[in-house]
Formats: C-alpha cells, sequence, structure tokens
C-alpha cells in the first residue's frame, strides 16, 4: 500500500496546476508531474543504495517538482513541509526548482539562465537528479507537437548539456533519458532533410 503522503502531494499538484496547459501539446498540465512520477515509481526500485523512506519522498517530490517554478503566487510552499511531516520533501522540490525560474527573462539572455540552472544540477543530490532525468525525458517525449525547429533544436543542445552534467552514474535511467535524446535528434535531422529537399 502506497504512503498516504503520496496522495496528498498528488492532490497538492493537481490543485496547484489547476488551468495550467503543456506548452506544445495543449493538455491539462497535471499530466507531466503524473508521468514523472510513473517514471520515478518506475526507476527508484532499481536503485539499490535507496532507502524506502528515499523512495517515498522522491515520489511525493515527482508530483510537486514543478510547484515553486510554476506555481509560486498561486501555491503556497509552506504546506509541502506540512504535508509530509518527516520526509523533508520540499528540500528536494526546492533543489528541483531551477534558479533561471527567480531571474526577469527580459533581463537575463535563454544561454545565461540555462548556465546558471547547469551550474546548480553539479551540486545537487543523487535523488535530484534522477527526478530531473524523468523531468527531462518526459520532456523529450512530449516534443511530438512541437513544429518550430529551432526551439527543438535549442532543447535537444540544452538537454544533451544537461546529461553531461548530471552524468550517467544512475545507470538505466540515464540512459533512457538519452535514447529520448537521440529520437529527437533523429527527428530533427529528418526534418532538416525534408526541407532541404
Amino acid at each position: 500500500m502506497d504512503d498516504p503522503r503520496i496522495l496528498v502531494c498528488q492532490n497538492m499538484a493537481e490543485a496547484a496546476h489547476t488551468g495550467q496547459k503543456r506548452k506544445h501539446n495543449n493538455m491539462d498540465y497535471i499530466c507531466h508531474p503524473a508521468r514523472v512520477y510513473q517514471e520515478v515509481t518506475k526507476y527508484a526500485p532499481t536503485v539499490a543504495w535507496l532507502r524506502e523512506t528515499q523512495r517515498v519522498r522522491m515520489r511525493c517530490a515527482a508530483w510537486l517538482h514543478d510547484v515553486i517554478e510554476d506555481c509560486r503566487s498561486t501555491f503556497d510552499i509552506n504546506e509541502i513541509e506540512l504535508a509530509t511531516r518527516g520526509l523533508n520533501v520540499f528540500s528536494l522540490v526546492w533543489e528541483l526548482t531551477n534558479p533561471s525560474s527567480f531571474l526577469d527573462k527580459t533581463k537575463f539572455r535563454r544561454a545565461e539562465r540555462k548556465g546558471l540552472d547547469l551550474e546548480h544540477w553539479r551540486h545537487t543530490s543523487q535523488e535530484a537528479r534522477m527526478i530531473k532525468l524523468c523531468d527531462r525525458m518526459d520532456n523529450l517525449n512530449d516534443l511530438s507537437a512541437c513544429t518550430d525547429l529551432k526551439y527543438l533544436e535549442l532543447y535537444a543542445a540544452e538537454s544533451s548539456a544537461l546529461l553531461d552534467v548530471i552524468g550517467p552514474g544512475n545507470g538505466r535511467l540515464w540512459a533512457a533519458c538519452d535514447d529520448a535524446l537521440q529520437r529527437l535528434n533523429e527527428r530533427i535531422q529528418n526534418e532538416k532533410v525534408a526541407a532541404a529537399s
């Protein structure tokens, strides 16, 4: 039976992301944390050094990984610790939050913001890195409706840099994320060939 704190976090995520849509396919945003949660649930048991409390913490954080970044104005982040006492979920969700999300996008170029985020990922826990790989893998797989080739190339390059920083220490999960990136790169190449002919 699942730890009841996981369901609490699911409910919190559903409430926080109400009305939000995914950027490229207009699906309800909550489908993304749900898929990240599923991937964390799939891969966390394969890591021998993780204790059960760490796995529960990661599953809670998977549901909530975007709430600080995307819902700050409508979501009380203090609720995370109140709902998940003893797991320290808030610190993991904080770790999963890109520091660039606090910057004024009109004053910093995307490359500067992403550079700051990469530096952040050099100093994160293995738990956060595993969730980030699940997050990035879902984002890569979710780009099928995106037709902006320049954006796809940019996102593929940023994803490659992220995978380099995180490193292959997460074994099968890193490889699965890299496979998603390679599929995107193949699609980009195919679209370039088609456009040139």
